[in-house]
């Protein structure tokens, strides 16, 4: 039975496991009560793995106090590794299903290679494998996957399987006891255009054969006659350009409802990857229709590839309280590149309060200078670049000089030092009140400049002035170029 319709979201303070590293997490409901997916371009657990795809399974009682281990899938390449077609190989969506567990893999383009208009991460020939015994091996094979994929070209690239309960069990509601869902945006990792439904009967799902798949072509999804076998006739059950990352849906069953998450960048996902967009859609079956719920922007940590868990959901009337599993900014390894969990609440009638307003700021551009409150004084040599057209003024304070620094005289409760990040940049210290220093490396392994990057944040401090120091180490990371450092602007708390 379905419910009425959801009508807002909120999400709680995050936890990030940094015993992990890796993206495109999609957690399933495993039979042992653990969940068990594939993670992209990580270590996994502990540094496992240095590879492309690789298993992982996380135990716990608490979504925030889980232990997780990796199992690797070297088949699937070393990190990064292309093939001889340019693309590498990714994972999209896992289910776990009588005592199986299925994922899909593809060949994805790096959007600075992919041609793509928009720069945007490509994926083409998905396949479906599955392992019967726990992770540890894959039917079907890597090669035979890459030869003779099961869903060629992009129009279902990147499927997510429709999540239910634990081991797949789930309510005959839509024909969800007799069909395995899943939905695919039109062959993009992020910033995809729109979704597709596919559909295909639980007791073939695990013979991997792409004829019995069918594609929700309009009309009532619980009629024969509503699912076609070629997926460029479906109907897009979404459609917003440029707003449908890969992402899948999740069912509520106290409300009768379900939940998908699209996601994007606001900018190029190249380089801007510390903000995207969250798009929460609800609908009364997976063919729709779907609503817009709420979108939330996430910085600067950058969420991606969410997913609502089908474990830890629990009721109250009307509102249900879930988890949310999410990766982060994939340029900030250190900080956000991890399995994370965000809780989350789901609302049928009515909305939240409004949360606080966020406190106003202070911004002190690297162009203030001279003695004084909220203005920087530089000592050393330092030189403008009036060519940096991303940062707040369009232009920068470089410095390469060892020794060089600066210092900020302030009144408030917090300041965040916003800077770019290069290849070829070194290591600063920055300095509280004459307290220990705080190292902060510029350093980044894109090839192009990332500008406006919050880079560190001092947290609470008790009211008063403040002086914050900074100055240039002369030192690197072994993979820099160069020891430069840039300063674009403060935000200060008041």
């Amino acid at each position: 039975m379905t419910g009425p319709p959801i009508t807002d979201v909120r999400l709680g303070p995050p936890r990030l496991y940094h015993e992990s590293t890796g993206d495109t997490w999609d957690p399933a409901w495993a039979a042992d009560d653990s969940l068990v997916f594939v993670g992209n371009d990580g270590s996994g657990w502990r540094k496992a793995c240095a590879n492309n795809v690789f298993f992982n399974r996380v135990r716990g009682d608490d979504p925030h106090d889980l232990n997780g281990e990796t199992i690797c899938m070297p088949e699937y390449g070393g990190g990064a590794e292309k093939g001889p077609d340019g693309a590498t190989w990714k994972s999209s969506g896992c289910l776990a299903l009588d005592g199986v567990i299925y994922c899909v893999v593809a060949r994805h383009t790096y959007g600075t290679h992919s041609g793509d208009r928009f720069r945007r991460q490509t994926a083409r020939g998905a396949s479906v494998i599955k392992s019967p015994d726990g992770g540890r091996t894959w039917e079907r094979p890597a090669h035979e996957n890459y030869a003779s994929p099961m869903f060629p070209g992009g129009r279902f690239a990147t499927p997510y399987f429709i999540h239910y309960g634990q081991d797949g069990v789930a309510p005959p509601v839509d024909h969800a006891d007799r069909f395995i869902y899943a939905i695919s945006n039109n062959g993009f990792w992020c910033n995809g255009d729109n979704y597709i439904l596919g559909r295909v009967a639980r007791a073939h799902l695990g013979r991997l054969d792409p004829g019995d798949w069918r594609f929700y072509r309009g009309g009532d999804g619980l009629a024969d006659a509503a699912w076609v076998s070629d997926p460029e006739q479906a109907v897009l059950i979404i459609d917003n350009p440029l707003h449908c990352g890969e992402s899948g849906a999740t069912y509520i069953p106290a409300l009768g409802r379900y939940v998908l998450v699209a996601w994007s960048y606001p900018g190029d996902p190249n380089v801007e990857t510390d903000e995207t967009r969250l798009i929460f859609y609800e609908a009364p079956h997976p063919w729709g229709p779907w609503t817009a719920v709420r979108e939330v922007a996430s910085r600067p940590h950058g969420w991606y590839c969410p997913r609502v868990l089908a474990k830890w959901q629990r009721a109250a009337g009307s509102e249900v309280d879930a988890v949310l599993a999410t990766g982060g900014d994939y340029y900030e390894m250190d900080d956000y590149y991890r399995f994370t969990v965000v809780p989350l609440q789901l609302r049928a009638g009515g909305h939240y309060p409004p949360l606080p307003p966020e406190p106003m700021t202070c911004t002190v551009s690297h162009l203030e200078t001279g003695p004084g409150p909220n203005r920087v004084e530089y000592r050393g040599a330092w030189r403008q670049d009036d060519s940096r057209p991303k940062t707040l003024t369009g232009s920068e304070h470089l410095s390469g000089a060892e020794g060089a620094a600066l210092i900020l005289h302030f009144e408030g409760r917090r300041v965040r030092w916003i800077a770019s990040k290069e290849n070829s940049f070194g290591i600063a210290a920055l300095s509280l009140d004459g307290g220990p220093e705080r190292r902060v490396d510029l350093y980044t392994y894109c090839v192009e400049p990332q500008m406006q990057r919050l880079v560190y944040d001092s947290g609470p401090l008790p009211p008063g002035p403040h002086t914050l120091t900074l100055r240039l180490t002369g030192e690197k990371n072994a993979s820099s170029k160069g020891y430069t450092i840039a300063h674009d602007h403060f935000e200060i708390e008041p």
